[in-house]
């Protein structure tokens, strides 16, 4: 009765320090739990995903699927994230940020985001919600 009430109690504290080591381990990786990170102003929801994802959907509208869009942005940290936004929004084509080498060689249309475009190979094709542009890129 003995071995077997020690046993219980040995097993109960290994699976309590389990589970308070693997807690301490994953807030490290949960920044959902910081305030003001960047991570809670890219969601579903906030302002600058709902401006971009109007902007994406009327860009859809016009693209023709499986098309190749290179995509244009302020020079910050959150560039990345709209480029993988987009990409999110628009499954159906091939997106890649204009940063990208490929992008003048490959891209069919240009989305800009808060970045307006002057360039010889550029046509406009529609202005988008939320301070959008889309481009005809010409060869």
């Amino acid at each position: 009765m003995i071995r077997r009430a020690a046993f219980v109690l040995a097993l109960a504290w290994g699976l309590l320090a389990l589970f308070a080591e693997t807690r301490k381990a994953l807030e490290g990786l949960d920044r959902r739990a910081l305030p003001g990170t960047a991570d809670r102003r890219w969601q579903f929801g906030t302002p600058r995903v709902d401006r971009l994802a109007a902007a994406v959907a009327a860009a859809r509208q016009i693209l023709p699927r499986g098309s190749t869009l290179a995509v244009a942005s302020p020079a910050d940290p959150a560039e990345f994230d709209r480029t993988r936004w987009a990409a999110y929004l628009l499954p159906e084509h091939h997106v890649f940020p204009l940063a990208d080498p490929r992008s003048g060689d490959a891209a069919q249309f240009l989305l800009t985001l808060r970045r307006p475009m002057s360039h010889p190979r550029l046509e406009l094709v529609r202005e988008l919600p939320g301070d959008g542009r889309l481009y005809r890129v010409r060869p």
